[in-house]
């Protein structure tokens, strides 16, 4: 299933030890070496440490009163788990980040995305147009597989003209903090990529 970001934004975080409300997610930590999200960051007053992560594998069930967690012993600070603060480290936020085509012209910003249920890996980016061409087209739907680069700064995409674009399964793989390649482009990462449950 395909879930929009905003199903977890404002959502609040309940505890099946106590019945309360432990906090709201507040953004999701993405992971640009795989586009995947790895963790829910987690705000509130309550909360030891402001904010707390929340790994995906720990929510028990999404309902209509939030998401469902044991104890708030499953939130922690970044610096407890490796992956989560090597992340964190990256710098790195999709939330409003450039989109351009491998030519260099800018399609607009990412305002949205769509993530599967299933293994967290973000699969379409909504992106607002440009103001060129805003009053045409306002937004343009991006698949994972049309991204060719990840920087800090910027996502680059396969050009429109581009002939027989490749529709397979994109990956990210780090260099370096901030500079962020997928190796998709080459037929054996493809493969690698293929073949694997994970794209770690």
């Amino acid at each position: 299933m395909l879930l929009p970001k905003d199903k977890f934004i404002n959502t609040p975080i309940m505890s099946l030890q106590t019945g309360g409300q432990l906090g709201i997610v507040s953004d999701l930590l993405v992971d640009p070496r795989n586009l995947s999200v790895i963790a829910l960051i987690v705000s509130g007053q309550n909360l030891v440490d402001n904010p707390s992560y929340l790994m995906t594998i720990d929510i028990r069930e999404m309902g209509p009163m939030g998401i469902i967690v044991d104890s708030s012993d499953v939130l922690f600070p970044a610096e407890d788990v490796i992956r989560i603060q090597e992340v964190v480290d990256f710098g790195f936020d999709i939330n409003n980040i450039k989109v351009k085509d491998q030519k260099g012209t800018l399609i607009g910003k990412v305002i949205d995305y769509t993530l599967d249920s299933l293994d967290q890996k973000i699969q379409q980016l909504t992106v607002k147009s440009s103001l060129m061409r805003r009053l045409t087209i306002p937004e343009v739907l991006i698949h994972r597989s049309q991204i060719l680069d990840i920087t800090n700064e910027e996502i680059i995409i396969k050009s429109s003209t581009e002939k027989n674009p490749m529709r397979t399964q994109a990956a990210v793989s780090a260099v370096q903090p901030g500079n962020y390649v997928n190796p998709f482009r080459s037929t054996e990462s493809t493969t690698a990529v293929n073949n694997s449950p994970q794209d770690n």
